[in-house]
């Protein structure tokens, strides 16, 4: 046999061992001989070892053991040459170790490029630990570990691989003492270790909620700070250090996750499906050996074999028997005897169904009421409710009354108890189902699947699961949560108006209730019915702020939502002051460097860039950046993360730096695609975003085709009517107006008319600009008589409203310029021009615009190579002002015999032209001056730099 064990085998020649070692030397070697044929292989590996006993050679005996990793014993691995005081790891740099384990090193490291001045904790595995595939479990790992974002969890900064193929892990650096070795040094009694026990397992339960099991729970792995908090670390940290089935697992591995034994959970001993009872379990052990000073088993001797046959067969001693000290018996006696008992049960089935379970029954004992894991017996509820409502009794008689009032009282939490039972039940198994379709090693694993794939079955879960409308509103209202940030508005929308007719039977003020109100709010603004959203978002937000202590959470992300609902309205001063009202709160409640604080400066980002102020904009939008990035350094992909870059393209994009705004947001898209597929709602907006920005430089071929696209989408998604849909359609019809395809741009400005008009009212901007879109769009497809009609009321009602509006001066020039009133043009012009005198793109289309109109062919010349250089020194592209003038310069210039040139500015122009409306009166135009100039004997050297 090799030196290399399956798992049975293993405790097999383990089991061999401690029988071996029973017995006195002279003994051992006639055992060995009477071994049945059944353990002939083992024979010779058992033979070494008992020599090397003989021999005194207890080291060389420890050395033909079969590797096995015993999680925190010391070893002397220094053979890693990536680990040295001084050493770059990523982009930190080796301070001093911290801790050593079978497994690695954790050194205490900094930043090596000045950006984040913290201190961060690197793990480093020992050069045993580099197995294949590695770097890819990292970066699922990473991924996995950058959704826990806890108070009471140590954060994940980085992962990666380096040069040398050793992995490492940045964590966040918690200068404290495992929680052990705090107890002892503080001499905190019974209460003191359970409110410190309380906080851990509410730790572990909302991992369980972000779909992770711990799995190796143990003190090493809690650290308590100066300030008395403690700080879980290594989530899933070891299953980044061992292949998937290699035998280095051993009697410690679960699924190819090194642990420590003496923490493990039967299951995890037995290599049996793990789920959330399996921290339940360790949990256990952790409060039963700071609770007494000791581990749950005793053991006859200390060996591996003897703690896996205990942790599989042995009953562990009441915590109140195997205490040190008489006050401390009592103190653990009864209730806590009752809860470690629950839960280090040897079937995960009996224990607790949730650590959440767990720590509600620490918080009863705490709070002097009944526990979970008591019988429920009558006369123990109605002693702990007199024990709890201690007043003086003089008779009798009055204790009997108590006694009797406390039956009622029992009787209701009797019931009570119950459907908590019920309902922790449930959530067990909603989540257990969760936990399955994403762990790699499970038999029903999809783990392949989308996380929003996974939200999506499990929503469908929670409507087939025969359990109580509280129930099921909690747990609908998670995967709402879940679904919100995907873009999936069916899904969110059906979920979240599910959520909130079942919520209608519990009470007003219920948690849960008013958390279905506010989805239910967000869904309708994501599917762009956004009157709807506002109303149904101030009918619960009184509430909510008024519980904001209790769901600070739901709280911020609904303040967050009022500021999204005053932007859609133009609300945008009210907006910007609600944001910093949101960034007050959300420091209040969080912390500074929360992301839900991050958040809260990306919605002030978003109502300061809808003010125009383009230096504040891009400072806040700078701001927001850095935050998001500090807040979520663990996931450098983090939807957030990419939201907030997507607001920082926005504001490049005010500032003028079209081009970095551009190349920005198609990074932020490409991204999107690949956490969300293509047509998610989220996918829309940023491709109209992005075609916008196009548009803007006047890149209209792509800009068309993205806008079109993001309308395809969209229609998915959201109301016709909607702000985020009508804004979409009017990019569009913008871009065609550009492009000169008048019958579209007629259709798209119609289609989101009556809906502006609605939002706004008829002498809005917006309304008024469509209606001059469509009468240019009217003259553009030769309907002139229609077009001035349609253009003058639009004249009249923008002149009774207010100033200029430019948009709609240019759009009059433009009308009167095509049917040849060059008088009235001119006035209009320079109209547009005085009211916008900053913009030097106006400044060059108006001088394009007169040069193409002027009628003397010996001034004509020069105005239209002045105009042309103008629109060259504003445009890095060619634009349908450019194909203007090249076509009347090439005209001109094949008359005065200059073919070439001629050829040059007429190929230029049919360049433009043809992928952008090929067919048109200025196509033709240009392929007739083309054809004019070839004919004349005009060459083309080279094809001008054109889209």
């Amino acid at each position: 046999m090799n030196d290399r064990y399956d798992l049975d085998e293993l405790r097999t020649l383990n089991r061999l061992v401690d029988e071996a070692l029973a017995l006195d030397p002279v003994s051992r070697t006639t055992w060995l001989d009477q071994l049945t044929s059944e353990y002939e292989a083992f024979k010779p590996r058992l033979k070494a070892m008992l020599d090397a006993l003989a021999s005194d050679g207890f080291d060389d005996f420890l050395q033909s053991m079969p590797a096995v990793d015993l999680g925190d014993a010391d070893a002397d691995l220094d053979a890693d040459a990536d680990a040295a005081p001084g050493a770059l790891v990523g982009a930190y740099r080796l301070v001093r170790p911290l801790a050593r384990g079978g497994q690695g090193v954790v050194w205490l490291a900094e930043r090596a490029d000045g950006l984040l001045e913290r201190a961060v904790a690197i793990k480093l595995p020992h050069a045993h630990a580099r197995l294949p595939r590695l770097a890819e479990r990292l970066a699922r790992e990473r991924e996995i570990l950058g959704r826990l974002e806890h108070p009471n969890i140590a954060r994940l900064y980085d992962a990666g691989v380096l040069p040398s193929g050793a992995p490492f892990l940045a964590m966040e650096f918690v200068d404290g003492q495992p929680i052990d070795a705090y107890v002892a040094a503080h001499g905190l009694d019974v209460p003191g270790i359970l409110r410190l026990l309380v906080p851990v397992a509410d730790a572990v339960a909302y991992a369980h909620g972000a779909l992770v099991i711990h799995r190796d729970l143990k003190p090493s792995n809690v650290l308590v700070d100066a300030a008395g908090q403690p700080r879980l670390l290594d989530f899933g940290i070891a299953a980044l250090i061992d292949a998937d089935g290699d035998a280095l697992a051993g009697l410690t591995g679960d699924g190819g996750r090194a642990l420590t034994l003496a923490y493990a959970s039967p299951e995890q001993v037995e290599r049996r499906p793990l789920g959330v009872g399996t921290d339940v379990y360790s949990l256990g052990v952790l409060a039963y050996e700071l609770l007494t000073g000791r581990r749950p088993y005793a053991l006859e001797r200390e060996s591996i074999g003897a703690l896996e046959d205990a942790i599989l067969q042995q009953d562990p001693q009441p915590a109140s028997r195997a205490a040190s000290t008489a006050s401390r018996r009592a103190a653990l006696a009864g209730d806590l005897d009752a809860i470690l008992a629950k839960a280090l049960r040897k079937a995960p089935g009996e224990r607790y169904a949730t650590v959440t379970a767990l720590a509600d029954d620490l918080r009863r004992h705490l709070d002097g009421r009944p526990v979970l894991a008591q019988p429920d017996r009558w006369t123990y509820r109605a002693a702990k409710f007199v024990r709890r409502n201690r007043v003086p009794v003089a008779a009798t008689a009055a204790v009997t009354i108590a006694l009797a009032g406390a039956g009622a009282v029992v009787w209701r939490q009797t019931a009570a108890t119950r459907e908590a039972n019920r309902q922790a039940a449930g959530a067990e198994a909603f989540i257990s189902g969760l936990l399955d379709r994403a762990n790699i090693d499970a038999s029903g694993s999809t783990a392949d699947l989308l996380v929003v794939d996974l939200l999506e079955r499990a929503r469908q879960d929670v409507l087939d699961m025969p359990t109580t409308p509280a129930v099921r509103v909690r747990l609908l209202n998670l995967v709402a949560d879940g679904l919100r940030g995907f873009g999936r508005t069916a899904e969110f929308d059906d979920t979240t108006r599910r959520a909130q007719e079942l919520a209608a039977a519990l009470p007003a003020d219920d948690p849960e209730r008013l958390k279905a109100g506010f989805l239910r709010a967000n869904a309708l603004e994501e599917a762009g019915k956004d009157a709807d959203a506002a109303a149904a978002l101030e009918a619960v937000y009184p509430a909510i702020a008024a519980h904001a202590d209790r769901d600070p959470l739901t709280f911020v992300r609904a303040l967050t939502l009022r500021v999204d609902v005053a932007i859609i309205a133009g609300r945008f001063d009210d907006a910007v002051r609600m944001a910093r009202e949101l960034i007050t709160a959300a420091e209040r409640h969080f912390g500074p460097t929360h992301p839900e604080t991050a958040a809260a400066y990306r919605a002030l980002a978003s109502a300061v860039s809808e003010t125009h102020e383009v230096e504040a904009s891009l400072a806040t939008a700078r701001d927001a950046l850095a935050r998001t990035l500090q807040a979520h350094a663990a996931a450098p992909h983090h939807p957030w993360v990419i939201l907030s870059r997507e607001l920082m393209a926005r504001a490049l994009a005010n500032a003028g730096d079209l081009a970095g705004a551009v190349e920005e947001t198609q990074r932020v898209l490409d991204l999107k695609i690949a956490q969300q597929g293509p047509d998610s709602r989220s996918i829309g907006i940023t491709t109209a975003n992005l075609a916008g920005m196009r548009y803007r430089l006047s890149r209209l071929t792509e800009a068309l085709a993205g806008v079109t696209r993001a309308l395809a989408i969209l229609d998915r998604h959201l109301d016709p009517d909607s702000s985020d849909y009508v804004n979409v359609r009017n990019v569009r019809a913008q871009i065609l107006i550009a492009a000169r395809q008048g019958g579209l741009a007629i259709e798209a400005a119609s289609r989101g008319l009556a809906a502006t008009t609605k939002y706004f009212g008829p002498t809005h901007v917006m309304p008024i600009t469509e209606r001059a879109t469509i009468a240019l769009g009217h003259g553009y497809e030769g309907r002139h008589a229609e077009a001035e009609r349609l253009m003058s009321g639009v004249l009249a009602d923008m002149r009774a409203t207010g100033p200029p509006m430019t948009g709609v001066v240019l759009a009059a020039a433009r009308l009167e310029a095509l049917l040849g009133h060059d008088a009235r043009a001119e006035r209009l012009f320079a109209e547009a021009v005085a009211s916008d005198p900053e913009s030097a793109r106006l400044a060059a289309q108006v001088q394009a615009e007169r040069a193409v109109m002027q009628r003397d062919a010996n001034a004509a010349l020069p105005a239209l190579e002045r105009a042309l250089a103008a629109l060259q020194a504003a445009y890095t592209n060619e634009t349908p002002w450019h194909a203007d003038v090249r076509t009347a310069l090439a005209r001109l210039l094949v008359a005065r015999g200059r073919a070439s040139e001629a050829l040059t500015h007429a190929q230029a122009a049919v360049d433009l032209w043809q992928p952008l409306n090929p067919g048109s009166p200025w196509h033709a135009e240009a392929l007739r001056v083309r054809d004019r100039a070839r004919a004349a004997g005009g060459r083309v050297a080279t094809s001008p730099a054109t889209r």
